[in-house]
């Protein structure tokens, strides 16, 4: 069985409409502490099994990010978050600063 490498990413985040950041760097600048809340969609463009290594990984492609600037839909987000963090960790809160999210 081979070993699982980590997730590659494809082409790094998508340009344009699909991605809330692109045009508002000099918003983003002016605020750099600001926690900004996101939804990301993506989906598994391919997984790759490396011979020779016998490794195997996904590489995915992030479809769409979309800020979510209303506060209470943010809040709703950041509880969704959370939820799905402590599904998947058994812990009750991410180890992050406030600022880093």
């Amino acid at each position: 069985m081979p070993d699982i490498n980590p997730t590659s990413f494809k082409n790094g985040v998508p340009k344009g409409e699909r991605n809330a950041f692109f045009g508002i760097e000099e918003q983003i600048m002016a605020a750099p502490t600001e926690t900004i809340v996101a939804v990301v969609t993506y989906e598994v463009s391919k997984i790759v099994h490396e011979e020779i290594e016998d490794v195997k990984y996904p590489v995915v492609e992030i479809k769409h990010i979309e800020i979510v600037t209303d506060e209470k839909d943010s809040l709703t987000a950041l509880k969704l978050r959370d939820k799905a963090y402590k599904a998947r960790t058994g812990q009750d809160a991410l180890a992050i600063v406030e600022g880093d999210a």
